[in-house]
């Protein structure tokens, strides 16, 4: 399979992966950044019910990078550095995806040139599925929204009044 759905490893999926030649078909190279993304988005916990909006926060962003090669065939698809390609977790593969999409819509590819309105789109639906990635972290944090504790003790309360 590809770098991405391959078990343990690849666009957040764990443990580093070696790094791969032009001709080398064990390990063929990095795949796009919406390969990954749709990858790890796939792998999003089904337990956090941020899971499913990300999902389709992740898909619609994808719709419109494809619309975009589409019109564009020369723009060349976003690539993902290594750090995706070897992150730990899921969250981090869409995190990271998301994060070399806005940068090739608003720099490595001349779509912001070509078509600003379709570059700044793209770019908000990044920042929609960035706002949604932050919440799924934080409702996953052990003392999110407990006030019995702060900084993992239990807060000092005073009896006086």
């Amino acid at each position: 399979g590809d770098r991405c759905s391959s078990g343990g490893g690849g666009c957040g999926g764990g443990g580093p992966m070696p790094i791969p030649s032009a001709f080398d078909l064990d390990h063929p190279a990095p795949s796009d950044a919406l390969d990954c993304g749709r990858q790890a988005a796939k792998r999003l916990p089904d337990t956090d019910p941020l899971s499913g909006p990300a999902r389709s926060a992740f898909s619609s962003l994808a719709s419109l990078v494809e619309e975009a090669f589409e019109m564009y065939p020369s723009l060349g698809r976003p690539q993902v550095g290594e750090q995706v390609l070897n992150g730990d977790s899921a969250a981090e593969g869409v995190k990271g995806s998301a994060a070399s999409i806005k940068i090739w819509a608003s720099q490595t590819s001349n779509l912001a040139a070509t078509n600003p309105s379709m570059a700044a789109s793209i770019r908000t639906l990044v920042a929609h599925l960035e706002t949604l990635m932050s919440l799924m972290s934080r409702s996953s944090s052990p003392t999110l929204g407990r006030p019995s504790q702060v900084n993992g003790r239990p807060p000092a309360y005073s009896t006086k009044f």
